[in-house]
């Protein structure tokens, strides 16, 4: 079985679980802000900041991987769901002291209120769906050993005036010295805003 966190990409983000595919190349960004853009950069309030922190938090803490706006994959939504549910112990049930189970439903939760979008259920990477053993369908993904600190923090959110928002996103690793972006830490994201918080249409290193 294979370990249950890594630091991949740099340190770039944290993956956690044994569901996480093979790193791929993180995409720069060629987008650029102008003084007409920058207009539109919004004054956020002390709540605002949070709950946009928050928001891409668990994108760091799961290890979400860089895609530019259109490629997200099934895959690639079903991964992060896997983690997010594994880093943040979302949902899931005590099968004994070295697995979890999570039930596909609360993975499809996860995947409408991240990314506003369906996913389809299968077995992926190292992570098998079983169907027979239990009382339910559950993804069976083994409990982490460590836990590796970090969080993001928007260094500012601007509203681009056709119903979505650019968000340049810092991540910050915690170390024995303390919390410090690393090299690669540093993404633009898209997003839209819901009733109940955001979905990521694009995510890509800076």
């Amino acid at each position: 079985m294979q370990k249950s966190l890594r630091v991949i990409m740099a340190a770039a983000f944290v993956a956690v679980g044994s569901c996480v595919a093979a790193p791929l190349n993180l995409l720069p960004s060629t987008q650029a802000i102008s003084v007409a853009e920058a207009a539109g950069i919004i004054n956020m309030t002390p709540a605002q900041q949070k709950e946009i922190d928050t928001f891409f938090t668990a994108f760091s803490g799961a290890g979400m991987r860089p895609f530019k706006k259109g490629t997200l994959t099934n895959d690639d939504i079903l991964t992060f769901a896997i983690n997010y549910n594994v880093k943040y112990n979302k949902d899931m049930k005590n099968i004994s002291d070295k697995v979890w189970g999570i039930p596909p439903q609360k993975l499809t939760n996860v995947a409408q209120k991240f990314f506003g979008m369906p996913v389809t259920i299968h077995d992926i990477n190292n992570c098998k769906l079983e169907t027979k053993l239990y009382s339910e369908p559950l993804y069976i993904v083994p409990k982490a050993t460590s836990l590796t600190s970090v969080f993001s923090k928007v260094d500012f959110l601007m509203d681009n005036g056709d119903g979505t928002y650019l968000a340049n996103v810092v991540i910050y690793m915690g170390s024995s010295q303390g919390y410090a972006a690393t090299a690669g830490s540093r993404f633009r994201a898209l997003i839209t805003k819901t009733p109940t918080g955001y979905n990521l249409k694009e995510y890509i290193m800076r």
